[in-house]
């Protein structure tokens, strides 16, 4: 039986209520069985999608800032369309990037992926 306390923390300065729960365990001997590992290797994978998406639209795109209310995950699924074609070109920095991009709208066409011979 694992004992673990909860934090929740409300958020309303991006036009919507945001609710964050926190779970924290104290006692981790429970760690020990191998078991056990399956489940925290999904937690990091998922950590691992959260900081490779999710927080690249939150900085880089300002998504958190977005006033779109209609549809808003077709223009989520937009930005992470461009992330993927930049990492696929191995780009590095990702702000950078997107700012060349705005100033010359033609650079687009230098990605492989986005026009294939």
């Amino acid at each position: 039986n694992i004992s673990a306390d909860c934090y929740e923390t409300t958020d309303g300065d991006h036009g919507r209520i945001e609710i964050r729960r926190r779970h924290t365990v104290s006692d981790i001997d429970w760690l020990s069985g191998k078991e056990n590992r399956k489940g925290l290797n999904i937690i990091r994978e998922h950590q691992g999608i959260e900081n490779s998406d999710h927080h690249v639209r939150d900085v880089s795109m300002n998504e958190d800032c977005s006033r779109i209310r209609k549809n808003p995950h077709i223009f989520s699924k937009l930005r992470s369309f461009a992330l993927n074609i930049m990492r696929a070109n191995k780009v590095g920095n990702i702000a950078q990037e997107l700012f060349k991009n705005c100033m010359n709208i033609a650079n687009l066409y230098n990605y492989q992926t986005v026009m294939k011979h």
